[in-house]
C-alpha cells in the first residue's frame, strides 16, 4: 500500500497548520506502514497514541487560530460545525484505541487505518482548506507600469474592443485546440482503416492456411495410398486452394507495405512444383507433410509480424490469442495426421505423436493465460464437447497401441476434423470482433471531429453574445477566474481564494471554483483509499485459503500453489521437491481418545513442522492427516535430510501433557519434479512412496 504523499495543493496558506497537517500525515504513513510489516500489536499501539497526542495538540492550535482570525459572522457557524468535528473525532480517537488494544487480527487494525485516512483526508482538504478564506491578502497602493497599461487601454478604448482583445488569444487557442484535436482524430480514423484492411488481410490469410491444411491432409492419404486413392478430391482441393490464394493477391498488396511476406510469395511459387512432384510420385509423405507444415507455419509468422505493428495497438489483446489458436489448430492438424499414420500402419513409433499432443497442451495453456474470458469459454465449450471426449479415449488407445485398421482411421479423421472446424469458427469470429472494433471506433472518431466543430461554433456564438452582456465592473474578476481555471485544467491546484463575497455572481463563481479544487483534491487521494480496500480484500482470500484448525493452506490453495511454482520451475530451470506427511494410526487416536485430542494432535504436530521449515517453503493440510510440503529450490538430498529430521523430531514430540500414553509418529513419500511433469503426476509418484513406507513398517520416509 503506498503512503501518503504531501503536496502544495493540500497547503491552506498557515505555516502552523500546514506543520501539522504534514506531521500527522507523517504518523499515518508511519502506522500503515508498521500493520503493512505485521510488526507487534504493543508497537503498532505505541504509534497510535503518538498520533493520538500530536492529534489534539493541532486541534488546539487550529481553534485558537479560527478564534482569532475567522471572527466574521458569516464563519461563525463554520467554525462551530469545526469545533463539533474536533470533539467528535476526541472522542472517537479513544474507541479506536480501545479497539485496537484488543485487536484479535490484522483486519481489525486495517478498518481502524482505513477510518483514519477518511478522516485525515476529510479534514485537510473538506475543512481546513476552508480556512484559506480567512487570509486576508495585502494589495500594494503604488501601481506597476502594467496596471497603468490596463488603465490607459480602458480609457482609450471601448468595452466591446477590450473584450474582443482579450478573448481574441483564448479563441485563437482553442481554434488551434479544434484542429489539432481534428488532425489526431482524422490521423486515427485514417489507421483504423488501416486495421480493417490487414485485419481483412489476415482473414485472407486465415482461409489460404484452412484450404492448404485440407490440401495437406489430402496430399498425404493421397501418397500413403501408393498414388491410387483420393487424386480426384486431391484435384479439386487444389483448384479450391488456388482460388482462395487468388483472392489474396489484393490483401498482398496491403501487407507487403507494413511486413515481409517475401518467403510466403516463395512457398507460393514453389507450391507448382510441389504439387507436381506428388503428381510425378517423386515425393515421400515425410517431405509433403514438411513442405506444407512450413508453409503454413510462414502463413501464421505473416499474421504474427502484423500483430507488433503499432496501427494494431488496438488489438494486441486479441492478436496474441488468435496466434496462439492459428498456432494450436496447425498442430491439431499435425495431430490428425499423425493419428491417422499410427492406426493405419501397426508397429508405427508414436514419439511423434506424444510429441505433439504435448505441444498442443502447452498452447492451450498460453492461451488460458493470455485470452480474454469469452475466448476462454468459446474454447472451453469445444473442450468439453462429446467430440473431445472421443477424441481423448481414441488419443489414449493410440499411445497405448491397441487400435488399429481404416475403420478407426477413418474415425479418428471425422472426430478430428469436427474439432478443427470448431477452432476455425472460433477463429474467424475473433477477426469479426478486430474488424467490428475498428469500426466502431472510426465511428466514435467521426463523431468526435463533429463534436468538436459543433461545441467550437456554440462556443464562438455564446462568446459574440457574452461581448454585449459583460460590465466592466466584472472584468477583472474573470480574468483572474479564468486563469485560475486555465492552471486547474493543466494540473496546477495551488491557486485558491481568500476571502469570498457569496452575495453576487463573482463570489459565487469564486466560491464554486474553491469547492471543485478540493474536490479534486481529494479525488488524487482517493486512490489510497482504494488500495487500502483492495489491501483488505487480499487478507481476506488469504484467510478463506487458510485451513480453519491449523492456519495452514487448505487443499485448494496447495494446488493453485503448486501449478504456480511447476510455471516458475520451467522458467528458472531449479529443482523442485514434494513431502506428503501421514500421521501414523491417527484414526486410533481419534477413536481411543476423541476427536478434541485428535485436533490438538495435529495442531502440535502443525508446529512443530513450522518450526523445521523455511519461510518460502509451503505446507497445507491435504486431507484429514495428511499434509504436504513443498519445498522451492531443494534438491533430491535436501528433501531427504528434511524428512529425516521431520521423522526425528515427531517422533521425540512431548504430548504427555495432552494423554501421558500418546506418541505420534509420520511416515512421508517423496516425490522430485522431472522436466514436463505434471503437478497430478508429482503429488501421484510421492503418494505412491507414502504408500510403501506406510506398508513397510511406519514411522520412515521412501522416495
Amino acid at each position: 500500500m503506498h503512503n501518503i504523499e504531501w503536496k502544495t495543493e493540500l497547503s491552506v496558506g498557515i505555516k502552523n497548520i500546514d506543520d501539522d497537517h504534514q506531521r500527522l500525515i507523517e504518523l499515518t504513513n508511519k502506522l500503515i506502514t508498521a500493520i503493512d510489516r505485521e510488526i507487534p500489536q504493543k508497537e503498532i499501539l505505541k504509534i497510535f497514541e503518538e498520533l493520538e497526542a500530536y492529534t489534539h495538540y493541532h486541534f488546539k492550535r487550529e481553534e485558537s487560530f479560527m478564534d482569532t482570525a475567522c471572527s466574521s459572522e458569516d464563519m461563525s457557524e463554520q467554525i462551530r460545525k469545526h469545533k463539533e468535528q474536533h470533539r467528535y473525532f476526541t472522542a472517537k480517537l479513544s474507541i479506536l484505541k480501545e479497539t485496537l488494544m484488543h485487536a484479535s487480527t490484522r483486519s481489525v487494525s486495517y478498518e481502524i487505518v482505513e477510518f483514519l485516512l477518511h478522516w485525515l483526508i476529510d479534514h485537510i482538504i473538506n475543512e481546513d482548506l476552508k480556512l484559506t478564506q480567512c487570509l486576508k491578502t495585502n494589495q500594494p497602493n503604488k501601481l506597476s507600469l502594467l496596471q497603468r497599461t490596463g488603465d490607459t487601454l480602458k480609457k482609450k478604448t471601448s468595452l466591446q474592443q477590450r473584450l474582443w482583445f482579450i478573448l481574441a488569444l483564448p479563441l485563437l487557442f482553442f481554434v488551434l485546440q479544434s484542429l489539432f484535436i481534428s488532425y489526431n482524430a482524422y490521423n486515427k480514423y485514417s489507421q483504423l482503416q488501416e486495421v480493417q484492411d490487414i485485419t481483412r488481410a489476415v482473414v485472407n490469410i486465415n482461409n489460404v492456411i484452412t484450404e492448404l491444411q485440407k490440401e495437406r491432409v489430402l496430399s498425404i492419404d493421397y501418397i500413403s495410398s501408393d498414388y491410387h486413392h483420393f487424386h480426384e478430391k486431391l484435384l479439386q482441393q487444389r483448384k479450391r486452394s488456388d482460388q482462395i490464394i487468388a483472392q489474396s493477391l489484393y490483401s498482398r498488396k496491403i501487407l507487403k507495405a507494413h511486413v515481409n511476406i517475401d518467403n510466403g510469395i516463395l512457398a507460393m511459387q514453389k507450391l507448382k512444383k510441389i504439387r507436381t512432384a506428388i503428381d510425378t510420385q517423386q515425393l515421400s509423405k515425410k517431405e509433403n507433410l514438411t513442405f506444407y507444415t512450413n508453409f503454413i507455419e510462414t502463413l501464421i509468422d505473416i499474421i504474427k509480424d502484423i500483430s507488433y505493428l503499432p496501427v494494431n495497438s488496438l488489438d494486441q489483446n486479441t492478436y496474441s490469442p488468435l496466434l496462439l489458436l492459428l498456432h494450436l489448430n496447425e498442430i491439431h492438424g499435425l495431430i490428425r495426421n499423425e493419428g491417422i499414420t499410427c492406426l493405419e500402419v501397426e508397429n508405427t513409433s508414436r514419439e511423434r505423436f506424444s510429441r505433439l499432443l504435448n505441444s498442443s497442451q502447452d498452447y492451450y495453456k498460453a492461451f488460458s493465460i493470455l485470452a480474454p474470458k469469452y475466448l476462454k469459454d468459446a474454447i472451453t465449450q469445444i473442450d468439453i464437447s462429446d467430440n473431445t471426449l472421443h477424441i481423448r479415449q481414441i488419443q489414449e488407445q493410440i499411445l497405448k497401441g491397441t487400435l488399429h485398421g481404416n475403420e478407426a482411421a477413418q474415425t479418428w479423421f471425422s472426430v478430428t476434423s469436427q474439432r478443427i472446424e470448431k477452432y476455425k469458427v472460433v477463429i474467424k469470429q475473433i477477426l469479426q470482433k478486430i474488424d467490428h472494433d475498428a469500426f466502431l471506433e472510426k465511428k466514435h472518431f467521426a463523431t468526435l471531429i463533429l463534436t468538436v466543430w459543433i461545441i467550437f461554433i456554440l462556443i464562438l456564438l455564446f462568446i459574440g453574445i457574452s461581448i454585449y452582456l459583460f460590465k466592466k465592473s466584472i472584468l477583472h474578476p474573470i480574468e483572474v477566474l479564468t486563469s485560475a481555471l486555465h492552471k486547474l485544467s493543466t494540473g496546477d491546484k495551488s491557486v485558491h481564494f481568500g476571502t469570498v463575497n457569496k452575495k453576487d455572481a463573482i463570489g459565487k463563481m469564486e466560491h464554486a471554483y474553491n469547492h471543485l479544487r478540493r474536490s479534486l483534491i481529494k479525488a488524487d487521494y482517493n486512490n489510497i483509499l482504494m488500495e487500502l480496500q483492495e489491501l483488505k480484500t487480499q487478507k481476506y482470500e488469504r484467510l478463506s485459503a487458510e485451513d480453519p484448525l491449523t492456519g495452514i493452506f487448505n487443499r485448494r490453495a496447495f494446488m493453485h500453489a503448486l501449478e504456480s511454482e511447476i510455471v516458475q520451475v520451467k522458467r528458472s530451470n531449479t529443482p523442485l521437491s514434494l513431502l506428503v506427511l501421514d500421521i501414523d494410526r491417527f484414526k486410533q487416536i481419534n477413536d481411543t481418545f476423541g476427536h478434541e485430542i485428535g485436533d490438538l494432535v495435529l495442531q502440535y504436530f502443525v508446529q512443530r513442522i513450522r518450526e523445521l521449515i523455511r519461510n518460502n517453503d509451503i505446507f497445507a493440510r491435504i486431507g484429514g492427516e495428511e499434509f504436504a510440503l513443498l519445498l522451492p529450490d531443494t534438491s533430491q538430498e535436501e528433501a531427504r535430510i528434511l524428512a529425516e529430521r521431520v521423522i526425528q523430531q515427531i517422533e521425540l514430540l512431548d504430548l504427555t501433557h495432552i494423554v501421558p500414553t500418546l506418541k505420534m509418529t509420520v511416515s512421508i513419500g517423496l516425490s522430485f519434479y522431472e522436466k514436463n511433469m505434471s503437478s497430478r503426476a508429482l503429488i501421484q509418484k510421492a503418494d505412491k512412496h507414502l504408500y510403501k513406507a506406510k506398508n513397510t513398517g511406519r514411522n520412515q520416509f521412501f522416495g
